[in-house]
């Protein structure tokens, strides 16, 4: 009995084992050779870019005053633009692009204009009443600094078809469409003959018919009359505004293998800028009218463009 009880016994283990062994699949070792995974060409198609342009744009040209009168003329301006794109295929590549565009600043120095700088105490003629009166000089004048600036930045996302390589250069063409960004700023600070920023407080107890009239001649009217009234004068001006504005943009051009992940690009570019506000008019006191005009460049463009590996 214990010689079958033992060959039973030895029966069934190896069935067990065979058993197991069925169900367990096959092991496949894992090849821990991270260059030859698909993640690897995960960053392959993705590129960085950076671009200087010179540019032939038709716009509105700042003019002395700090205005931007009448219609628009083709200035020399300059830009530079950074951003990344992806290579879809052999064919075909999107972009993402941020551009800074030279803007105008200009500076002048107004007409000097006459400025109260205190009450003063004045004798009518009439009843020889001494009433109190708004007194100036003729010395006391003082003339606006004038600043201005506008600013653009565009924000692009542009498709391109590459129309096959030869011999490491490869052409192309094309759309891009995005937003331009305009920001515009005026101001106007008196200045008093001695270079310090005007300041003076003229306020006074009301008296019949106020009227201004130089200290040194009791009877001489100022005329015109200053266009001050009284209590603390503040005649600065300032004037800031940003404006979104849609852009679109055609190209051309053509890329060189430089080797090292690195090409070569050249081309050019028509770019519409848009429209946005401008300052129309302005006056001594600050800006009177706003107006709208539009921008557009013909641009050469050089830079260079980083595969990512």
């Amino acid at each position: 009995m214990r010689r079958i009880g033992a060959f039973i016994l030895a029966g069934a283990m190896s069935l067990g084992l065979a058993v197991t062994q069925a169900a367990e699949p096959a092991f496949v070792p894992f090849d821990l050779d991270m260059s030859k995974s698909q993640f690897s060409d995960l960053g392959s198609n993705w590129y960085l870019r950076g671009d200087l342009s010179g540019a032939l744009e038709k716009s509105a040209k700042l003019s002395n005053d700090l205005t931007f009168p009448g219609a628009a003329v083709t200035q020399k301006k300059a830009a530079m633009s950074f951003g990344a794109g992806y290579q879809v295929n052999s064919w075909f590549r999107t972009e993402a692009t941020w551009e800074l565009r030279a803007g105008e600043t200009r500076s002048s120095n107004g007409a000097s204009v006459i400025c109260p700088y205190a009450m003063g105490y004045f004798v009518d003629a009439a009843d020889t009443t001494i009433r109190l009166k708004y007194s100036v000089r003729a010395a006391d004048t003082c003339a606006p600094a004038n600043n201005a600036s506008l600013r653009q930045n565009a924000l692009l996302l542009s498709g391109y078809g590459d129309l096959g390589t030869f011999a490491g250069i490869t052409p192309y063409l094309g759309i891009g469409a995005g937003f331009a960004l305009t920001s515009g700023r005026n101001s106007k600070i008196y200045y008093k003959a001695d270079g310090s920023h005007y300041e003076a407080d003229l306020t006074a107890e009301p008296t019949a018919d106020p009227r201004w009239y130089y200290a040194t001649n009791s009877a001489l009217l100022v005329d015109p009359q200053p266009a001050t009234t009284t209590g603390k004068q503040n005649w600065d001006r300032f004037y800031k505004a940003r404006s979104w504005s849609p852009v679109w943009a055609l190209m051309a051009g053509f890329a060189y293998d430089m080797g090292d992940n690195v090409k070569l690009d050249l081309g050019y570019r028509y770019i519409n800028l848009g429209s946005y506000k401008i300052l129309a008019t302005a006056s001594g006191s600050g800006v009177t009218t706003l107006a709208k005009t539009k921008a557009q460049a013909h641009e050469i463009r050089a830079g260079f463009r980083y595969m990512i590996d």
